[in-house]
């Protein structure tokens, strides 16, 4: 979770599904000199951004509100009027983190079929938004890339550095091999505090490695974490994305300016449950 060293490559841990620990290089791209063609599109990314979080920060805080006024728990001291009153829902959850408190890893295909989106600045402009959205929900996000290898272009603890970001619109990764980020993600989201973890995983294509991601996806979430899969454009075979992501918690997209909405859609979906 802290902030990527000043080093090209750097080497993490996860657990792989026979509880062995995998060690992985993990590439850390970054660009030498800022772009200004990127810092250009910032303005645009942070409008949409704000668009996408005034509303989820309404239904969120209706969620909280609903799970304030609870008949047992902590004495909520807003509500020692109501308790003179003889009114029994004055309670709040007792917890170190609210119920609605997210923590996310953001992992995007840079394989050589997405070289187009990453040559036109799309993924760039996406994983921005979604970024800045991120930020306003005050939600702790690491973002992470795969390919041939894996790559990580933004840890939890820090902002996301432009010259870091600028690396999704630079060279594609080759092969889609999802693993290792995967179980890196994974690792990563075990050790967060926060209520709720989320794995969102963006891809264009069949793995190839299916069998194995699919073995972490599914451990994943024997251990809580949230598997939500987005699938950029008219193909995906249903049946392999339902047991990557599980039924039901995958999406699919014709342009990579939905992938924001796509997520903010699962996040507002995710908070209306807890009302």
């Amino acid at each position: 979770h802290r902030p990527l060293p000043e080093q090209d490559f750097v080497t993490q841990r996860y657990r792989g599904a026979d509880g062995m620990p995998i060690s992985v290089q993990v590439a850390l791209p970054r660009e030498s000199l800022p772009r200004p063609e990127l810092d250009a599109r910032r303005e645009r990314h942070r409008q949409i951004a704000s668009l996408m979080a005034k509303p989820l920060k309404a239904i969120r805080e209706q969620a909280e509100q609903r799970l304030r006024r609870l008949p047992e728990g902590k004495l909520d001291r807003r509500q020692l009027v109501n308790a003179v009153k003889g009114m029994d829902d004055i309670h709040t959850a007792i917890k170190q983190q609210p119920e609605t408190s997210f923590s996310a890893s953001v992992a995007v295909d840079m394989s050589g079929s997405m070289g187009g989106h990453i040559k036109k600045m799309e993924l760039y402009d996406a994983v921005r938004v979604l970024g800045d959205t991120f930020d306003l929900l005050d939600v702790p996000h690491e973002v992470r890339a795969f390919g041939s290898t894996t790559a990580q272009v933004k840890a939890m603890d820090e902002a996301f550095d432009p010259r870091r970001a600028a690396a999704l619109a630079a060279d594609s990764l080759g092969l889609t091999f999802f693993n290792d980020t995967a179980g890196l993600a994974h690792s990563s989201l075990l050790a967060r505090e926060e209520k709720n973890r989320m794995m969102i995983c963006l891809s264009d294509g069949d793995l190839n490695d299916h069998e194995e991601t699919l073995r972490t996806l599914r451990q994943a979430r024997q251990n809580g974490v949230l598997t939500f899969g987005i699938f950029l454009g008219s193909g995906g075979d249903p049946d392999k994305l339902d047991q990557l992501y599980g039924r039901g918690n995958w999406t699919r997209i014709q342009t990579l300016t939905d992938m924001p909405k796509a997520v903010a859609q699962r996040l507002a979906s995710i908070f209306k449950s807890m009302r």
